[in-house]
C-alpha cells in the first residue's frame, strides 16, 4: 500500500475546546492507484492531503505513506521524506514568477536526493504539451499552462505518490478536463500513485476510483450518528 490510515484524527483548538475536523477509522490506497476524493469546499479534504504530505501532524492515529509511519517523524524528517517520496500539486500552483517553465520544473527537485537533468524536465513538459513554453515565465502563460508546469514540477523528482489539491479549481471545464487527462496519463506512464481532491463533478467523474469524503470522514454526522467510512470503490460499470 502507498497510503494506510488507521484511526486518523485531526483536531483544531477553538475557544479552548478541541474541534475534530477529520475522523477516519481506516482507509488505504494501493500502489499505482489513481483516486479522486470528492466533497464540498471546507469539508477537510485539503487538510487530509496536508497530513498525507507530512505538512500537518495528526492529532491521533497512524498514517503510513510509502511504507513510512509519518507520526514517528519530526518536522525536519517529514520535510526530508516529502522531498524524496511525495509530489504535491497546489491549487495556487506556487510557481516562482522570476523563473521560466523549465527552471520552475528543475527547482522541484532542489531538495530531493535525485537531481534530474534538463532533458528529464524537458521530457516531462513535452509529455504535458508544453514544449513550446520552456523559456516562458508564468506571467506569459495561461492558467492551464501554469498548472501543467506545476504538474511537471511535482513529477520531476520521480515520487511514488502525487497529491493534487483542487488541481483544476482555477480552470474552465474544457481546460480542466484536459489537465486531468494529462495528469493521469503522465502519472501512469511514470508509475506514480495519484490522489486528487476536488469538488468539481467533471474531475471526479474522470476517475474510475473515487471516495465521497463526507462518507469517509466520520467527523461529519447525520441524524442517526456518525456515517461509516467507505472504502475506495469503482464506479458502476467501470
Amino acid at each position: 500500500m502507498i497510503v494506510e490510515i488507521s484511526d486518523l484524527r485531526v483536531d483544531y483548538r477553538t475557544g479552548g475546546e478541541a474541534l475534530t475536523v477529520i475522523n477516519i477509522p481506516a482507509w488505504s490506497v494501493a500502489k499505482g492507484q489513481q483516486v479522486a476524493i470528492s466533497g464540498p469546499s471546507g469539508s477537510g479534504k485539503s487538510t487530509l492531503l496536508h497530513v498525507l504530505a507530512g505538512l500537518l501532524p495528526p492529532s491521533g492515529g497512524t498514517v503510513r505513506v510509502c511504507g513510512q509511519e509519518l507520526t514517528s517523524l519530526n518536522e525536519f524528517q517529514r520535510d526530508q521524506f516529502r522531498a524524496r517520496h511525495v509530489g504535491v500539486i497546489f491549487q495556487s500552483f506556487n510557481l516562482l514568477q522570476g523563473y521560466t517553465a523549465l527552471e520552475n520544473v528543475l527547482l522541484g527537485a532542489t531538495f530531493s536526493h535525485k537531481h534530474p537533468e534538463r532533458a528529464t524536465a524537458r521530457q516531462l513538459l513535452g509529455e504535458l504539451g508544453m514544449s513550446h513554453r520552456l523559456t516562458h515565465y508564468p506571467s506569459e502563460m495561461s492558467l492551464g499552462e501554469q498548472q501543467r508546469v506545476a504538474i511537471a514540477r511535482a513529477l520531476v523528482k520521480q515520487p511514488e505518490l502525487i497529491l493534487a489539491d483542487e488541481p483544476t479549481g482555477s480552470l474552465d471545464p474544457r481546460h480542466a478536463g484536459d489537465v486531468v487527462r494529462k495528469l493521469r496519463a503522465v502519472c501512469q506512464a511514470h508509475g506514480c500513485s495519484l490522489v486528487v481532491v476536488s469538488h468539481q463533478v467533471q474531475v471526479v467523474e474522470a476517475f474510475e476510483l473515487h471516495v465521497d469524503f463526507m462518507t469517509l470522514n466520520q467527523a461529519f454526522t447525520n441524524e442517526t450518528g456518525p456515517v461509516q467510512a467507505a472504502p475506495v470503490t469503482a464506479k458502476e460499470g467501470a
